[in-house]
């Protein structure tokens, strides 16, 4: 700890003389020994009773050797610790950190100082460290015996390991060396600039929430198991390339929010931790009977791993008793919404908060996130199900908004292929006239002629920059961030929206001044898009 400069309080020694204070040596004085022991360091000078008669010599307790002065002399040595000033032939402490001065053997050298000084703590009589410890001689501290020699060695995941190592507990008690490593900030993940320092086949990565290590940057598939116990092989979609990932700290049916939660070789399956069964497009391991191998997702892109389930067409298939048709997350295409069959796990009804629990809703309900709003409950539909096609349509005053998949990042990934039902609402039209009261109606993407009231969540207008990376809009009623990148501040604008496809002078038709715009399906997810928890 840093402390400002501090003055000294002078304390007295056993002759009351001042340890601070300054003495002067009368010219021609001896030194003068006031403990009788000898070793000569207790000169002041002082003159004896005799100067009242004008003597002004000293008395001299005769002492031998280096320590009283005499270090210059043939055969003479200070003691352990000390230095001969060849100036004054006296022995003087010497800075035990330089060569040639070694401490006594009862003493310890403490480097910050240059001083010999008795041994603290385990050094000191009587104190012992633990089995798993030993003693550090210059700092009297117990520390913990290093096991790791190098990585892939075993260790004592309850012995704390000095760098560089860590000691990874894969297992109760037992744990694998791992290199420690610091990783990327946030901008350095961003913008590319993160040089790894982990050697070669080795990436720095973490756990959730836990520190980083190296981990082997290769591996062959998520069943081959080639990452060792602490890590699971996961595909990264990028260039086909797999990845070993630490593994989570939640077990085999743990709530779970993403696959690196989970422990070794499981899997994030619709927020529950479990195992994986198969790959979808290699078929190896295959499922056995009529079973669909159900592809694990990242965002919206698949893995070519998963689990088997018996495959359903969602609102037209009976899937057997206590379970019910769960969509895939599979983006818009034409035909029946795919799906597949899972246990009915909740009982919790439409519009109850599902914020930390997803996997309360009964069954034909998802846990929805809309906006800046709480999850809650939703019922599944069909976007495209219109009168008189009733099955996955919505009720009275209520409107398919589409669902979309959002990164942990909160960017917008992509659109899926069915909705939940919310508050419906008339887009394009006055707002008094919409059925929304202090809000506006957001269109939905697939059928604009639905909406879904929502707040006005920002305040940029028209022409403004805007940062909308996420469910959150920083603009206004009415219009749309366009153009913005993750890591960009006020990187794209805000646009008033506008039906493509509207006729002049119709509701939701461009004004003549303005020129249509095409957005991409992230971009409109964000129209009548909500995160499907």
């Amino acid at each position: 700890m840093n402390y400002p400069v501090a003055r000294i309080l002078c304390v007295t020694t056993l002759f009351v003389l001042s340890a601070c204070s300054t003495t002067t040596t009368t010219e021609g004085a001896e030194p003068v020994d006031f403990d009788g022991l000898g070793g000569g360091t207790d000169t002041i000078g002082a003159p004896t009773d005799d100067t009242a008669s004008g003597d002004t010599t000293t008395d001299t307790a005769s002492t031998d050797g280096a320590s009283a002065g005499a270090c210059t002399e043939e055969g003479a040595e200070c003691e352990p610790g000390e230095v001969c000033n060849e100036e004054t032939g006296a022995c003087e402490p010497g800075d035990c950190t330089e060569e040639g001065v070694e401490c006594a053997p009862d003493e310890v050298c403490n480097p910050e100082t240059g001083a010999c000084e008795p041994p603290g703590g385990c050094g000191g009589t009587g104190v012992e460290c633990a089995p798993n410890e030993q003693c550090n001689p210059v700092t009297g501290a117990c520390e913990p015996i290093p096991q790791c020699g190098g990585v892939d060695e075993d260790c004592d995941p309850s012995s704390p390991e000095p760098l560089p190592y860590v000691c990874i507990e894969y297992e109760a008690g037992k744990g694998i060396c791992r290199e420690h490593c610091v990783g990327p900030t946030f901008d350095e993940a961003i913008n590319g600039t993160y040089i790894d320092p982990c050697a070669d086949d080795y990436d720095c990565a973490a756990p959730p929430g836990e520190a980083s290590y190296c981990v082997p940057s290769g591996c062959e598939s998520f069943f081959a198991n080639d990452c060792g116990p602490d890590a699971t092989c996961l595909p990264t979609w990028i260039n086909d390339v797999n990845a070993c990932v630490p593994d989570g700290l939640s077990e085999y049916g743990d709530l779970c929010d993403v696959h690196t939660d989970c422990d070794h070789d499981l899997l994030c399956v619709d927020g529950v931790c479990a195992d994986a069964d198969c790959a979808p497009f290699s078929a190896a391991p295959a499922c056995g009977g009529e079973q669909q191998c159900i592809s694990a997702k990242v965002g919206a892109e698949e893995l070519d791993m998963g689990w088997c389930a018996d495959a359903c067409d969602v609102f037209y298939t009976d899937c057997p008793e206590d379970s019910w048709c769960i969509p895939e997350l599979d983006k818009p295409s034409p035909g029946s919404i795919n799906g597949y069959c899972i246990p009915d796990l909740g009982d919790a009804p439409e519009g109850t908060e599902c914020e930390n629990a997803p996997n309360i809703c009964d069954e034909g309900l998802l846990c929805v996130k809309s906006s800046s709003e709480p999850a809650v409950c939703e019922r599944v539909c069909d976007p495209d199900a219109k009168p008189p096609i009733t099955q996955g349509a919505c009720g009275d005053e209520q409107s398919c908004i589409p669902l979309l998949i959002a990164t942990d990042a909160g960017q917008l990934d992509e659109v899926l292929d069915f909705g939940s039902c919310a508050e419906g609402c008339t887009p394009w039209t006055p707002q008094a006239l919409s059925g929304c009261e202090g809000t506006w109606c957001l269109p939905a993407m697939f059928n604009p002629s639905d909406g879904q009231c929502l707040g006005d969540i920002g305040q940029s207008q028209k022409g403004e920059p805007c940062d909308d990376t996420s469910l959150e809009t920083s603009c206004a009623s009415g219009q749309l961030c366009i153009g913005a990148d993750l890591g960009a501040p006020l990187s794209g604008t805000c646009r008033v929206l506008c039906q493509v496809d509207a006729a002049p002078g119709s509701p939701g038709a461009a004004s003549a001044k303005s020129q249509k715009t095409n957005t991409s399906k992230a971009e409109n997810a964000a129209l009548g898009g909500r995160e499907k928890k």
